[in-house]
Order: structure tokens, then sequence, then C-alpha cells
């Protein structure tokens, strides 16, 4: 008896991001959490990054090292006038997850 099994392995992806704090005082940073759908494999993974405000000093791309499953890094921001909600977003391919980070004065 032979038995033959195919195995397909996915890349691993971004599956959500996380800010800690939510709200963050302007001018203070933050830490910015990102978690992958598998480990990363050898060649590394290139995570394409945008924030909706400049007040957020978020890298354009980040590369994860292979074996991670998670990670994370601090994050500078600018003073505020006002309360402001900045949307951070993280690529890998065609998916795309979002996040909320408030900036308070």
């Amino acid at each position: 008896v032979t038995l033959k099994q195919t195995v397909t392995l996915e890349p691993a992806g971004i599956s959500r991001i996380v800010v800690a704090p939510t709200t963050v005082v302007g001018g203070k940073p933050f830490t910015f959490g990102m978690y992958f759908s598998g480990k990363v494999g050898p060649s590394g993974l290139t995570i394409t990054l945008k924030s909706s405000s400049t007040n957020v000093a978020l890298p354009a791309t980040y590369n994860a090292a292979p074996g991670a499953s998670t990670a994370s890094f601090s994050v500078n921001t600018v003073a505020v006038k006002a309360l402001t909600s900045v949307t951070l977003t993280a690529t890998v391919g065609s998916t795309s997850v979002t996040t909320v980070v408030t900036l308070s004065p």
C-alpha cells in the first residue's frame, strides 16, 4: 500500500493589526503590532504600511523576520490641537487590514 498526500503551504499573510494604547497624547509614541496568518517563511515578509495622517510617523514598509508570527514596533506621533482619529493600514499582497489610533491634545 502506498499513500500519497499533497500538502500546500500558504505563505504567511497579515491577519490583524493593533495599537496600544488606542488613544495617545499627540507627541507621544504608541506600539504598533501585527499578527500574521502563520509563521513567516525563510524569505521574510514585506508589509506595506499607510497612515491616513502625517501626524503618525508610520514607515512605508516593514520587513518581518523569517519564522515570526507577530511583530511590533514603536511609532512616533505629532502634537495635535484637537482629538484626531487616524486610520492605519497594513497590506500584504491583496489583503489589507486596518485599525484606528486616536490622538488627543
